[in-house]
């Protein structure tokens, strides 16, 4: 406590006396005004380049210390300000060192170095977090000041100053639009205040005001030696005396306030970070692990050393070969941990593993953690007790391999019931002599048999859910074939089908579409011992469609023919079960032979 407090008694002593020297100082600098006004400007202005040069100085050699763009930028401006600042000392009235010119030209540097002052101020706080290119930066400013300078003495500069007039209205502007500037960059700074300490915040703010108040004075001022232009250089001292505080004193007596306060904040945020990690990981009721490079054990939460019947001695520092684990496992944790550490990518395994409390199922996975170049340091591993997962997982498996052979067992049996359906309508046909008739069962029976084959394909895949069409749509086209068939054959089929995987809501009424159109060409394309050859399309299109084609090369159709309107039933049950079923679209070709094809969408099915 005693030290405290004459540790507060020294800081207010210092103040006062930091107060009370400043205080002096203009004083004798206004007794040096009255005495030789060109001493005063002097000393002021040569106060301010001392100051400027020291703190690009500063700044430049702490360049690689620290990662602060707007002390960086800021030392480099003010070394080019610095420089304008001296060419203006020097050309001051009656200092007689430029010939040929009067106070206009003092007036017109003082302008150019004060818009090259607020504009950096204002553009420094915009890089904040961006990368900074010396070279280009001291490039740019070289180029602008000689620039400037070429203006100035080549007489092309707009003039400031009228002698036995005063400032012009040009000079005036400036000083407002100047002091704006400032406003914005006081403002832009006050945003960005969490950049920096606050003490140097407030000095650097503080040094904006005052070189406001600054440019302000500078706009009343009738002649080089007035009270005005004396306020404005007290005003100017005040600022760079604010900003030598902010960065040079500061710098020096305080380092970790401004050239170490990036380096502070990290170390306080990984501090942070660690803290919350460890907070997490220790009441975590998931495995948690860290591991070096050589797969040694640097981190063990509390859960992961309970499972294994640990304590931090027996795993910390040590492999898990080291710490006894089965020789199989322990190939597979370095195997897994190596190649985190190689391709710094995440991994995943799930395996058995007996923990103290029996065998259980871990998910372990593996998150690598970079250093600041980019390489894996380290890698953190999770691992989760999956085994009630498990446990439920091959319960489910066992109930859906339960309803698949159920599933079977009833397309199974549906089949064999349509296989008994068309044996009956066969047997009722021997009976029938009408050919009307017997064509009305021969259609039933074919349509009947396009259901079965479907559920004997469901029956024999392993998936009874989908249908391989491809298969399907060959198997059904030699069945259909078949029934109608001669002997010797006079008809022939031709097969361009691709893999098409449907769900069994549109195997069947492919089915049927496809047993009509076949049968329609079985009856009508091939009249007498005509012969020839029927072809079946199976395609998708990039639209995702599935194409479904029959087609022949029969006697075709009359000249006019519209399936629309055709009093057939099979073609009527072909256009309801492609538009009404599948949404889908039929089209018609006639001429040589005849051709269907059906286009339409998988559609899945809601549940």
């Amino acid at each position: 406590m005693m030290i405290e407090t004459l540790g507060k008694q020294e800081f207010i002593s210092g103040k006062y006396a930091a107060i009370i020297i400043g205080a002096l100082v203009l004083i004798g600098l206004y007794l040096a005004s009255l005495y030789n006004y060109l001493l005063f400007h002097a000393l002021a202005e040569i106060f301010s380049v001392v100051v400027a040069y020291g703190i690009f100085v500063f700044a430049w050699n702490s360049r690689r210390l620290i990662d602060n763009v707007y002390l960086l930028f800021i030392g480099c401006a003010y070394l080019f300000i610095g420089v304008m600042d001296l060419v203006h000392t020097l050309a001051y009235t009656g200092m007689n060192i430029f010939h040929g010119y009067n106070t206009n030209l003092p007036a017109q540097l003082w302008i150019a170095t004060r818009y090259m002052e607020s504009l950096s101020l204002l553009i420094a706080p915009l890089l904040t977090g961006k990368k900074l290119n010396i070279t280009w930066l001291l490039s740019g400013y070289t180029v602008v000041v000689v620039l400037l300078l070429g203006m100035i003495f080549g007489g092309v500069f707009p003039v400031c100053f009228l002698e036995g007039v005063g400032l012009t209205s040009f000079k005036k502007f400036s000083e407002y639009l100047i002091s704006l500037i400032l406003v914005g960059a006081f403002v832009l700074l006050g945003r960005k205040r969490h950049e920096f300490d606050p003490g140097v915040v407030r000095l650097l703010m503080a040094s904006i005001i005052f070189t406001i108040a600054s440019e302000l004075a500078f706009t009343f001022y009738i002649h080089a030696y007035g009270f005005s232009n004396l306020i404005g250089h007290y005003f100017k001292i005040v600022s760079f005396y604010l900003i030598y505080k902010a960065i040079i004193e500061t710098g020096l007596k305080k380092p970790f306030r401004l050239l170490f306060r990036d380096i502070k904040q990290r170390e306080e945020a990984l501090r942070e970070s660690e803290e919350i990690f460890r907070t997490l990981a220790e009441n975590s009721q998931d495995y948690i692990m860290r591991y070096d490079k050589e797969c040694r054990h640097v981190y063990e939460n509390p859960a992961s050393l309970r499972a294994a019947g640990f304590t931090e001695e027996d795993i910390i520092g040590k492999t898990h070969r080291e710490a006894g684990f089965d020789e199989e496992l322990c190939q597979l944790f370095e195997e897994r941990i190596t190649r985190v550490f190689k391709t710094g990518e995440s991994s995943q395994t799930v395996f058995e593993w007996e923990s103290a409390n029996g065998m259980v199922y871990l998910d372990w996975r593996l998150y690598p953690e970079f250093d600041r170049k980019g390489n894996v340091k380290t890698v953190v591993g999770i691992s989760r007790d999956i085994t009630e997962l498990k446990q439920v997982e091959e319960q489910l498996k066992a109930a859906l391999r339960g309803k698949e052979v159920l599933l079977k067992e009833v397309c199974h049996r549906t089949k064999n019931n349509m296989a008994s359906i068309c044996s009956i309508l066969k047997l009722k046909s021997a009976l029938i002599e009408d050919e009307q008739s017997l064509n009305i069962l021969q259609d039933i029976e074919n349509r009947i048999s396009s259901m079965a084959l479907v559920q004997e394909k469901l029956y024999r895949s392993e998936d009874i859910t989908n249908i391989d069409l491809r298969e399907y749509v060959k198997d059904l086209a030699h069945e259909v074939l078949k029934n109608y068939q001669t002997i010797p054959p006079k008809v022939s089929l031709k097969f361009d089908v691709e893999p098409v995987t449907v769900s069994t809501n549109t195997a069947i009424p492919c089915a049927l579409i496809l047993s009509e159109l076949l049968s329609n060409a079985m009856k009508y394309a091939f009249p007498g011992d005509k012969r020839g050859e029927i072809t079946i399309a199976l395609h998708t299109t990039g639209e995702g469609e599935i194409e479904l084609g029959v087609s022949d090369n029969g006697v075709g159709m009359s000249n006019g023919f519209d399936f629309r309107k055709a009093d057939s039933l099979g073609l009527k049950l072909v256009i309801m079960l492609a538009e009404g079923q599948l949404h889908g679209h039929v089209d018609f070709k006639g001429g040589k032979g005849t051709g269907f094809i059906i286009r339409f969408k998988e559609r899945k099915e809601k549940r």
